[in-house]
């Protein structure tokens, strides 16, 4: 079996760089819980769901690992996201950190920290000094 690095690797690679839907009921657990995405998303239909839906919105998409550290069935790490957003045409490119554990080899669970500030700001949602005004007296 593989380790839980590995897993993660294979999930990142197959499931958003190659857009396999399929690995989504390979490699997730049935009751697989995904956080951090905007919504709590739960089991295999409703990430696969969610994904179908994310793939619409963006093409080109390419998550490279930056770190990755595991112990037991636990990972976390930092990846690279870019992609290019339809609506709007323009490339996308964030830092994105996520936690999760395996359970018999099948993701169980997924917490993501996603910087969506510069993602909306990056294909021309908001204004980016936006954010200052929550720092002004």
């Amino acid at each position: 079996m593989e380790s839980p690095k590995e897993l993660f690797r294979e999930w990142f690679e197959r499931v958003w760089n190659q857009g396999d839907e399929a690995a989504i009921f390979e490699l997730m657990h049935p009751e697989g819980e995904i956080l951090g995405l905007g919504t709590t998303v739960m089991g295999r239909e409703g990430f696969a769901g969610y994904h179908r839906a994310f793939r619409r919105g963006f093409s080109e998409i390419l998550i490279e690992i930056v770190d990755l550290v595991g112990e037991d069935e636990a990972v976390a790490g930092h990846a690279r996201f870019s992609a290019v957003h339809g609506e709007s045409g323009r490339e996308v490119d964030i830092f994105l950190s996520f936690a999760g554990r395996f359970e018999d080899g099948k993701l169980r669970w997924v917490r993501n920290v996603v910087d969506f500030t510069a993602l909306l700001s990056q294909v021309g949602s908001i204004d980016p000094r936006a954010v200052n005004l929550l720092f002004e007296p």
